[in-house]
């Protein structure tokens, strides 16, 4: 369990300084990816386009019955909730750039 400094100013769990969404990610242990990944032809059947599109997402692979799914916000609880019911597995979030997402 990592800990934080109080008294320590530049520490940005404790100042709330961690605006972005790759830096809340990385305090909570949401690994995020920085290039276009590669797609399980599977995993995106799993959600429509639509949707996929709705919640800004790109279903990427099955492992170990759970979906892994790179997200522009994978903070949203609601999408994740959303993505777990339509495709009957538990989901893995991952995060990217909303410019990686476009240019899939």
């Amino acid at each position: 369990m990592s800990t934080f400094d109080k008294s320590d100013p530049t520490d940005a769990r404790y100042n709330g300084d961690a605006t972005s969404p790759r830096q809340r990610c990385a305090l909570l242990g949401i690994d995020w990816i920085d290039e276009a990944p590669p797609v399980d032809d599977d995993a995106v059947s799993l959600i429509s386009a639509d949707v996929a599109v709705r919640l800004a997402v790109v279903p990427l692979r099955v492992e170990d019955d759970r979906l892994i799914v790179a997200m522009v916000d994978p903070l949203d609880i609601l999408a994740v909730d959303e993505i777990a019911t339509l495709s009957g597995h538990a989901v893995t979030r991952v995060g990217l750039d909303q410019k990686i997402l476009t240019d899939l």
